[in-house]
């Protein structure tokens, strides 16, 4: 399978404006003149309509493996950033496999309430957050959903495609300190295992259908929507860490298995910067 490195190019100026990745250059086009959902994307392109142009789709370079062609896409991205170039991609300045941005700039130290590290087990903070906090976890009602659509782009999902969803939210004395997002494709789950998607990772593990070396994780750290606000029961705006992984098929061609962390930053550290303050 090849996969394709390209830009959208304003035919008035000829200057790059999106970068992405895929299989199918023609479908992927198409999903782009119809994404509502990326409102810096979708009103540059209805200029466009309104002029009666429409993007110039412009492959940059072919990949012949998934780990090969998110390696170039990042590359080209941080090219066009870096000559100055307005990109609509929605994560284009935070999209880094495996990126750490230091929290500490926008976490005030006088607010943090504790110093649970976050590492490569994604989940394995969970067991310290119950014995030293106390923290416990509620898996809300499993629901048929799309991708969020930033998480769609980053993982270069179609924003049709339907997905199981369950959410687990983590909460210490009634504060919610976490919200982690399941996503899984439907014919995945009709063909895997029951709609609790208890132990997924594992049990598509044992049926091969994860590869052995087939994750991509992201990692950055925002301020809180006002969903969000929301969400955690928060009152004012605080920074929060958010963790993204993506399980692949043999093929790679497609994600099996996405998982979406918002993590309240007053509560959390990533491992690296742990380690750092250590050194």
């Amino acid at each position: 399978m090849l996969y394709f490195v390209y830009e959208l190019i304003d035919p008035r100026t000829n200057e790059p404006r999106y970068v992405g990745i895929t299989v199918n250059p023609n479908l992927r086009f198409e999903q782009h003149m119809s994404d509502k959902q990326n409102d810096k994307k979708r009103i540059w392109i209805q200029e466009l309509s309104d002029a009666r142009l429409e993007p110039r789709m412009k492959i940059l370079e072919v990949a012949e493996s998934y780990d090969e062609g998110r390696q170039k896409e990042k590359d080209w991205i941080k090219a066009r950033l870096t000559g100055g170039h307005c990109l609509t991609n929605i994560r284009s300045n935070i999209h880094h496999e495996k990126s750490v941005i230091h929290e500490k700039s926008i976490i005030d130290p006088l607010k943090r309430k504790a110093n649970i590290a976050i590492d490569d087990s994604f989940g394995g903070w969970i067991g310290v957050a119950e014995r030293d906090y106390g923290a416990t976890s509620k898996i809300c009602a499993p629901e048929i959903a799309t991708l969020p659509e930033d998480v769609a782009e980053q993982f270069d999902v179609s924003l049709d495609e339907q997905f199981f969803k369950r959410v687990q939210l983590t909460s210490v004395d009634g504060t919610v300190i976490c919200s982690w997002a399941t996503y899984c494709p439907l014919d995945v789950i009709n063909d895997a295992l029951e709609p609790s998607m208890s132990g997924l990772a594992e049990h598509l593990k044992q049926k091969n259908r994860i590869a052995p070396v087939s994750g991509m994780d992201i990692y950055f750290v925002r301020r809180t929507t006002l969903d969000e606000l929301d969400k955690f029961h928060l009152v004012n705006h605080e920074a929060v860490l958010i963790l993204r992984r993506a399980l692949y098929g043999a093929d790679k061609s497609q994600p099996v298995l996405i998982s979406d962390m918002t993590l309240l930053g007053s509560w959390f550290i990533h491992e690296e910067d742990s380690m750092t303050e250590e050194a």
